[in-house]
């Protein structure tokens, strides 16, 4: 029986950085790394991990650790993100590695990167939030609302804004033990607000078009036609620059459909996977 646990990996440079992992480990298993979106906790994910846990070992990692280290020790966010990857990747237990590694929402540019480093064999970009520069690739209109909170930090006037938005989420119907409220978690909490917004402008200087073009893996890239957070365009933009894309645009899809017990998004996911898993664990 396969459970999921808190644990901590020892990174050589980056240091302790907690993870959710399924145990026992099956070498017979591909490996799934889920990233959580920039500002939400591991438990985000627990719908999609009790799934996928009958058929993968499972990570779960916080975007924000990566995006922590990356930000604050390497030029660019880029280079932080691939190093921490091998840092990673080395402080995994003898004989396991990370076969495929998915990215959702706004962990999906930061899962892009370290694709492009090689750091798996397959690739999940699902409802992705890329913050494409310029208006040529068309955004939703919480895209461009997000966009204007996040020149909030240059602009110094975070605090205030943080004022407004956090009337607007006062009454959220979740609470903190309810992996909903990561929803409105970087609205609510005026630390996780700022950190958010930090994160997200350093996101917009990643260059994804290259990121993508240096993609070798086999790579799901999936949107919802009904998804009122992120514009499928910028998916479909950035499958364009995959060279193993497979481009899956769900007419009936909603945002949260990976962190809310979709099974049909997680039976693609699977069947995906299946198709490229390594020989042996087939």
């Amino acid at each position: 029986m396969h459970s999921l646990f808190n644990l901590t990996l020892n990174l050589s440079r980056a240091g302790s950085v907690a993870c959710v992992q399924s145990l026992p480990v099956d070498p017979t298993r591909p490996t799934l790394l889920l990233l959580s979106p920039v500002g939400t906790q591991c438990f985000y994910m627990k719908n999609a991990a009790l799934f996928l846990i009958s058929r993968f070992n499972l990570i779960i990692l916080e975007s924000d650790a990566v995006l922590s280290y990356a930000t604050a020790t390497a030029p660019t966010p880029s280079e932080g993100i691939a190093d921490f990857y091998r840092q990673l990747c080395a402080a995994l237990p003898e004989g396991m590695q990370v076969d495929a590694l998915v990215g959702y929402c706004s962990s999906a540019p930061v899962a892009l990167l370290a694709g492009a480093q090689g750091a798996c064999r397959a690739l999940l970009l699902l409802n992705g939030a890329y913050f494409l520069p310029g208006d040529a690739i068309a955004k939703s209109q919480y895209e461009r609302d997000v966009e204007r909170m996040m020149q909030s930090i240059p602009l110094g006037n975070w605090a205030q804004v943080y004022e407004a938005v956090r009337l607007l989420h006062a009454n959220s119907r979740y609470a903190p033990s309810d992996y909903r409220y990561q929803q409105v978690r970087p609205l609510r909490e005026v630390e996780a607000f700022r950190q958010y917004l930090i994160f997200l402008n350093h996101l917009k200087t990643l260059e994804i078009t290259h990121a993508a073009q240096a993609v070798e893996t086999p790579t799901l890239v999936w949107c919802g036609g009904n998804d009122g957070y992120t514009d499928t365009a910028s998916s479909k933009y950035v499958a364009t620059w995959l060279a193993h894309a497979e481009l899956v645009e769900d007419p009936v899809g909603q945002h949260h459909d990976f962190v809310d017990g979709h099974e049909p998004l997680y039976q693609a996911m699977t069947a995906f996977l299946n198709r490229h898993a390594p020989r042996a664990a087939r």
